[in-house]
């Protein structure tokens, strides 16, 4: 697989640890590009309380990465 075109799902992504990890995948983004980032997790509640952050985050840092927020396991996969 190409590097740039590495797709990454994050899979509890509801987690009080998501922001660290994506700050983790943005400090290392020239390293580690991605085209697609999903955020994955099967209460939606909790993946909304951190949505705003994520968006911002990317939108900042990594604009080229697509980003989906999802409950459903396979539109995820």
């Amino acid at each position: 697989m190409d590097r740039k075109s590495m797709k990454v799902v994050i899979v509890g992504a509801g987690s009080t640890r998501t922001p660290a990890l994506i700050g983790s995948i943005i400090k290392l983004k020239d390293r580690f590009p991605l085209k697609k980032l999903g955020f994955y997790d099967i209460d939606m509640n909790r993946v909304e309380k951190i949505r705003v952050y994520m968006e911002l985050m990317m939108k900042t840092y990594s604009p080229e990465t697509e980003l989906l927020f999802t409950v459903n396991k396979a539109e995820a996969y």
